[in-house]
């Protein structure tokens, strides 16, 4: 019974972004054509922005999290139906666990953690709570979800590993996941599309300076460690770039806020 429900989620989002962008200036509307907004950072500013977001009490990731679903409030006017990562089983699929990265084959999946919260959502319309009612905890617990799920291999990450294995589509972690035909309900079309790759090693002699890739769907965020470098990329198959470069703006001005209260 879920699938039926899932093709009507997923694709319902996809035919009002299509039908929307017919009515406003700039929009893509999920043609498939991306846009995309940079936020690079030093060195010095990543380890600023990593100190700071755990002394708010949250890890890099979740302050990450918080900082986009945030962002994208305030310029979009409601919250991601849900955040879609792309984990990898690469170094948890043997027991004991191989930590080295030294195998061939195709590892992602990608669960999703829903962000909206409809209730709320209503309250906040009638004046009765606040907007923003997506809190640092709450980007903590989906952290902290998130890991306990691809640890034991359990919760969104089995549903997103059957989803991927029954789906009709297959190959490549994002062709599959941008599919209306999905085997779960993601609402790539309503929802942020979230890959955060973690710290990685160039050598100096490549002199490089950042390291930025785009994905599929309404709000693309990919964030990479470059020799202690933090490159963000924002991106969109739909919003267009205006939409996108405001988003990219209100995360780096959150960042900035929470980088001034840990001094």
């Amino acid at each position: 019974l879920l699938l039926p429900l899932a093709i009507f989620l997923n694709l319902s989002a996809t035919l009002w972004e299509k039908a929307d962008a017919k009515h406003v200036p700039n929009r893509l509307g999920a043609k498939g054509d991306r846009e995309m907004a940079f936020l690079n950072l030093t060195a010095k500013q990543s380890k600023e922005m990593c100190s700071a977001f755990k002394a708010a009490g949250m890890p890099p990731t979740a302050g990450l999290l918080y900082a986009l679903c945030t962002a994208y409030q305030r310029h979009v006017g409601c919250y991601p139906f849900g955040i879609n990562l792309q984990a990898s089983l690469q170094t948890r699929g043997f027991v004991p666990v191989i930590k080295e990265r030294y195998f061939i084959g195709d590892w992602l999946i990608g669960p999703c953690y829903k962000v909206r919260r409809a209730f709320d959502g209503l309250r906040a319309t009638l004046g009765l709570g606040n907007a923003e009612y997506w809190r640092p905890e709450d980007a903590k617990t989906l952290y902290a979800q998130l890991i306990d799920d691809v640890t034991n291999c359990s919760g969104r990450v089995r549903e997103a590993f059957v989803a991927r294995e029954y789906g009709v589509i297959k190959g490549g972690p994002a062709p599959y996941q941008n599919q209306n035909l999905y085997g779960d309900i993601n609402r790539m079309n309503d929802s942020i599309l979230f890959n955060n790759y973690g710290p990685r090693f160039v050598h100096p002699e490549a002199k490089a300076v950042s390291w930025n890739w785009t994905g599929p769907g309404k709000l693309d965020c990919n964030t990479i460690s470059v020799n202690g470098c933090t490159s963000i990329t924002l991106a969109s198959t739909v919003m267009g770039i205006e939409k996108v470069t405001s988003i990219r703006n209100e995360m780096k001005s959150i960042i900035d806020q929470i980088i001034a209260k840990s001094k």
